[in-house]
């Protein structure tokens, strides 16, 4: 009981990890149970805005730009299941860091997410999110090439070599 004691302190603190994981495997009374399921939901948009933060930390901006997305477009499925087992306000307060990272480091709002989560195709959400992403002008794969295109002439095919030995037996 010690442990759902200080998984208790955990969730009350703030601290939905520690307490998801304090009461991960344990016997829960009903209301233990209750605020493992709270941790358990909120953690998914920590552990979004953690990766986030990873991705970021490393330059990877498209990669951070995607978690942030992914935590948008899971938004209302969440936010039902946060309502069911009454983690709505932690729920919302995570939420605000995500679209506060979203306008802080990408300048786009949520709305402007949501568009980017709606395009049609995942080559048309790649490129835009890379185009985002790194402040590059986005092409749209739908639309042809203006006429005329040619092709740059000045570089050489490259010369591929099998560098690997032969695969033995």
């Amino acid at each position: 009981m010690i442990t759902n004691a200080s998984a208790r302190k955990a969730y009350y603190s703030g601290d939905y990890e520690e307490a998801y994981t304090s009461f991960f495997g344990e016997k829960l009374s009903d209301s233990d149970q209750i605020l493992f399921e709270r941790s358990a939901i909120i953690m998914k948009l920590v552990h979004k805005y953690q990766f986030f933060g990873y991705y970021k930390e490393i330059g990877m901006n498209t990669e951070a730009l995607d978690q942030l997305l992914q935590a948008v477009e899971n938004y209302e499925p969440w936010l039902m299941v946060a309502e069911l087992t009454g983690a709505t306000d932690e729920f919302k307060k995570e939420y605000g860091k995500i679209v506060s990272a979203l306008d802080a480091y990408f300048g786009i709002t949520e709305e402007r997410a949501k568009a980017i989560i709606a395009l049609e195709s995942d080559l048309e959400y790649s490129l835009m999110v890379e185009s985002v992403a790194n402040g590059t002008e986005y092409i749209d794969p739908n639309t042809p090439l203006q006429e005329p295109f040619t092709p740059p002439m000045d570089e050489e095919e490259p010369v591929y070599e099998d560098m690997l030995d032969e695969e033995g037996y």
